[in-house]
């Protein structure tokens, strides 16, 4: 068991969550949907932070608001968390299980009861400042919303510039405004606490050879993500701060502030984030702009992640250039404002112009890293970030304290989702006995009876910022969608998710007595749920709503044909008014949950997903298909920033073995998975026996492998190894004082034709490598040839040790890949390095290859068997790139560790960890919901042909004793494959019957003016 199952003292079932950003609102999303209240708190007005400050996400080029904005009112709306504003934590005292936080609120000068966020307060507001929020790019009032979408949508007064002029409180009709709020201080009874207050940007006027604060052309790349933006300072539009002209040349400075120890300024550790945000602002800047030259200084191209690779190809497609050099500074030409850039290209020395300089500026901890950390009684890193161990990623040095986010050091969306969900499984363990002592339950209206009814039908059309206003003319859509038949009226909404839009449709709902509600926006695979949750509270069935994705099947495909792609809105907008009118009510009925997890893989994320649902008292059968666990971490020697991976395996192997709630089955295979969410019915093969086994969720944690190895001599010269075959040789210190020189070679079989991904842990691994062998045999030469080095986050100070220590790295180029020949005393290794532009040969008793991370054996029939997509790679498709990444389509199954992508020993421990907070908000319920648009039998149409159950992916259809088809409501996925099959139409869809279908198609043919348009 962990650290902290079975704490002695009665514990809270509350827990404090510090930091209103992603990885907070993951954290809290994930214990309120497991049975604990949440208490959240942000020192800014709104929720949202680094996150609401992007145009864009990487690698999709999806909307960052459009996927925050539904997880910041559902945080807000969500029964069992209770938000703070202006609030931070002042001190904890207390004991893991039953703290109490001292938190201390500053006033909004605003009644948030009584604010409507309408703005008039702002209107007549007389004081300007910079805005922040927009990198002072523009200005606000002193009394003003964070940013347009913010939740919750109240105003807020800056008193620092507030002249006291009382205009805002004489034109405010609420009588909102109080000039005369003070400072509370709360204490709040909580079990954990979770520390998520994200990360700053740094500074880049401190280093005055970039010119920032001084060239008004030089800006960060928080501003130029502003600019970007539709909500920003120039509305979308990129232009010079000077003269307010498109640029047409843009350069791209990386590491400014991050992986530079020069002076006190600068950071010694890679931000991790900063190359692919500026391949992303430099693609979506070539989209605004497609004439623009854009060129990306940089040392590394760090694409470590799942697709960046990949992503970066794209980008060099569009003719977005990657310049190999550090910029040392940068001069203005005072009569243009143009910028001159010298750099190095293959030992020449160049300058060039540019209109435009964005500088990728570091992340660095917060600025109230310092309090929050004496305020908590955790300790900081040598950084500044929170101090966590290696193999314990989330827990701080104080028990019952964790921390998630940018608060742990740098890190993109998908990994801080990932570490907001471990920290709510660390909290969950340690609290698993007050699970459900203080949650409260949501309570809707009466639903309205409006079957007999004449439709009513209320069209929403957003325009998403510019992602859809951009190029479809949503006035027209909304005049068009006016004139349908059954439409009442239809609205625009400049964000259809945002909070005060959906108040507004509950508002307009009632008033214009709807019993039908369309929105017109984007994808239904994100935002469906949102709405379905606006008419539940609204007093309608929540199948009376019709989505029609307009973003991704209009104006994000269409880009180039405005016209066309607003004809193409209004179809789909009639033909979701058509459907809709034909909608009828349908229920969900509850179910039992059956309490019980079933895990595939018992590598490190395997067992640690299992321990941790184990301590949260849920029974766990892990099945692993080897005679043995730890999966990888059996090949793993060498200490990662001074812990063992031996250890840890030991640890982790006694725990799952003599944990209570985990069954093992080794040298087993699962064979067979039917049933849905909540209640899993799978057959496993172990040997010779079959084990049927009943369970509520499935986390598949199948890990990786190593690449088969094509070339480089490997097999046939046997001083040719891979690195995890030198792992072993130097945990068992192999002749290591006899060697003269060792050359690594990087990206074997990775990054490149067939296989275009990063396999991540591979550059981590050399350099520790390299170091221990500089330890064992200080004069040994060690070569590392490369051709990115992707130490990323704390890892860079390893690199920078492998230098100082004598390790020579050299570049190579993919279209000069080494070249290795077999000689008597030694393999020779050729490699052309252009730095220095002369072809090198080296002799070296020992070639270790940095081979790919594949996915392992047999992984795709699995992905068969759970209704998982796999990726080109071979690699498990998430729900969703940036906000689901531990999730996939088939509800109730997860993902982790290296199952999902290649993942060091941590990532994988963290990935585990939210896997299992994941899994638990389905298994803390005693039923869950089920029914609504699923299959059902017409029992006078059937013929009893078998055809259902032959075809059924999820094998629900069986014929009952009176020779007629049944299917359990229950089991049913509501793929309507039945249904397309059943040669006698025997079998119904609900929610998409032929009527309501054929009502879609009425409607597009009956629009043909809509389509001329």
């Amino acid at each position: 068991m962990s650290e902290h199952a079975g704490v002695k003292t009665k514990a809270v079932g509350a827990v404090l969550v510090v930091g209103g950003g992603i990885a907070g609102m993951q954290a809290a999303s994930d214990l309120a949907e497991s049975g604990f209240l949440v208490y959240m708190i942000t020192f800014d007005d709104s929720l949202g932070g680094r996150m609401a400050k992007l145009d864009k996400t990487f690698p999709t080029n999806e909307c960052s608001m459009c996927l925050l904005g539904p997880k910041m009112t559902g945080s807000l709306n969500q029964v069992n968390i209770k938000l703070l504003t202006r609030a931070k934590l002042s001190n904890l005292l207390g004991q893991p299980g039953r703290f109490t936080a001292v938190v201390e609120r500053y006033p909004r000068y605003v009644d948030e009861s009584r604010c409507t966020g309408c703005g008039q307060c702002a209107e007549v507001c007389p004081v300007k400042v910079a805005d922040e929020f927009n990198g002072g790019l523009s200005q606000r009032r002193a009394i003003y919303k964070q940013f347009p979408q913010a939740v919750p949508n109240k105003f807020a007064i800056d008193k620092e510039n507030c002249i006291g002029c009382m205009k805002c409180v004489k034109v405010c009709t609420a009588k909102a405004i109080d000039h005369r709020q003070q400072p509370e201080i709360l204490e709040l009874s909580v079990g954990a606490v979770i520390l998520a207050p994200g990360f700053d940007s740094f500074d880049a006027s401190l280093l005055g050879e970039y010119g920032m604060g001084y060239y008004p052309n030089v800006v960060s790349n928080i501003q130029f993500e502003r600019m970007l933006s539709s909500t920003g300072p120039t509305g979308g539009r990129i232009y010079r701060p000077s003269d307010r002209k498109i640029p047409r040349r843009v350069a791209f400075i990386q590491c400014v502030g991050s992986r530079d120890y020069r002076n006190k300024y600068g950071a010694e550790y890679c931000s991790a984030v900063c190359c692919m945000a500026s391949v992303k602002e430099a693609v979506i800047a070539k989209e605004h702009h497609p004439e623009m030259e854009v060129t990306i200084f940089y040392l590394d191209m760090r694409a470590h992640g799942k697709n960046f690779d990949r992503y970066v190809n794209r980008a060099l497609a569009q003719g977005i250039k990657l310049q190999r050099c550090l910029i040392s500074s940068v001069k203005e030409d005072p009569a243009t404002g143009n910028l001159n850039v010298s750099y190095c290209e293959q030992g020449e020395v160049y300058t060039a112009d540019f209109d435009m300089v964005v500088l990728g500026a570091g992340v660095r901890p917060p600025g109230s890293a310092g309090q929050l950390a004496r305020s908590a009684g955790i300790e900081l890193n040598r950084y500044g970030f929170a101090r966590t161990g290696e193999f314990n990623p989330v827990e701080t040095t104080r028990p019952g304290v964790f921390a998630a986010g940018g608060f742990i050091g740098p890190r993109d969306i998908p990994e801080t989702v990932v570490n907001g969900s471990a920290a709510a499984a660390a909290a969950a363990e340690l609290l698993s006995a007050a699970r459900g002592s203080m949650e409260q339950v949501v309570r809707y209206p009466r639903e309205k009876d409006l079957q007999n009814r004449q439709p009513r039908v209320g069209v929403f059309v957003c325009c998403c910022g510019s992602n859809i206003a951009g190029v479809v003319d949503v006035p027209a859509v909304v005049k068009y969608a006016s004139s349908l038949p059954a439409v009442v009226n239809a609205w625009q909404f400049t964000y259809s998710c945002a909070q005060e839009s959906l108040q507004r449709v509950k508002e307009i709902i009632e008033q214009y007595q709807l019993n039908r509600v369309v929105v017109a926006a984007c994808s239904v695979r994100t935002h469906l749920p949102l709405f379905r949750e606006t008419l539940k509270q609204a007093g309608l069935n929540q199948y009376y709503l019709e989505m029609a994705n307009i973003r991704d099947q209009c104006s994000w495909v269409h880009r180039d044909y405005p016209r066309r792609a607003t004809a193409k809105a209004k179809d789909l907008v009639a033909m979701a008014v058509g459907k809709v009118c034909r909608n009828q009510p349908l229920h969900l009925e509850p179910v039992p949950v059956e309490q019980k997890a079933l895990v595939v893989g018992a590598g490190i994320a395997g067992m640690t997903a299992s321990l941790s649902l184990a301590d949260q008292g849920y029974g766990v059968y892990l099945v692993e298909r080897r005679p043995y666990l730890g999966g990888l971490l059996n090949r793993l020697y060498l200490p990662q920033r001074g812990e063992n991976p031996r250890d840890l395996l030991r640890q982790k192997i006694e725990a799952v073995i003599n944990h209570p709630n985990i069954t093992v089955y080794k040298e087993a295979e699962l064979t067979h998975l039917s049933g849905r969410i909540g209640s899993f019915h799978s057959t496993l093969q172990v040997g010779e026996k079959t084990v049927h086994l009943h369970h509520g969720v499935v986390i598949t944690a199948t890990g990786n492998c190593e690449a088969p190895v094509r070339g480089y001599l490997y097999g046939k010269d046997n001083r040719v190894i891979t690195r995890l075959e030198m792992e072993k040789y130097l945990g068992e210190n192999k002749n290591i004082d006899r060697l003269n020189t060792v050359v690594f070679i990087q990206c074997v079989e990775s990054r490149q034709q067939g296989r275009e991904y990063c396999s991540r842990t591979c550059c981590v691994q050399t350099v520790r490598q390299a170091l221990a062998l500089k330890e064992l045999n200080p004069g040994v030469n060690v070569y590392v040839l490369y051709r990115d080095v992707r130490t990323y986050g704390f890892m860079e100070r390893d690199y920078r040790l492998a230098r100082e220590k004598g390790v020579i790295f050299i570049n190579y180029d993919l279209d000069k890949p080494p070249v290795l020949r077999s000689g008597s005393e030694a393999v020779d290794v050729d490699v052309y390095d252009p730095a220095c532009r002369e072809e090198l040969q080296l002799a070296a008793e020992l070639v270790v290859l940095a081979t790919a991370a594949v996915p392992s054996e047999g992984v795709e029939k699995l992905a068969g068997l759970l209704k998982i997509p796999v990726n080109e790679d071979g690699f498990l498709v998430e729900t969703h790139a940036k906000l689901a990444p531990l999730d996939v389509p088939a509800p109730g199954v997860f993902i982790c560790g290296a199952a999902h992508s290649p993942q060091s020993i941590g990532e994988a421990m963290a990935q585990g960890r939210g896997a299992a907070a994941r899994a638990a908000t389905i298994l803390s319920k005693a039923h869950l919901l089920a029914g609504g648009a699923v299959a059902r039998v017409l029992p006078e149409k059937c013929a009893a042909c078998l055809t259902c159950v032959r075809v059924c992916p999820y094998g629900v259809p069986r014929i009952g004793t009176d020779n007629v088809a049944e299917i359990s409501a229950v089991q049913c996925q509501g793929c309507g494959t039945c249904a397309g099959a059943c040669p006698n139409r025997a079998i119904t869809l609900e929610h998409y019957r032929s009527e309501q279908l054929t009502e879609k198609v009425r409607a597009l043919f009956n629009g043909e003016v809509a389509s001329s348009g």
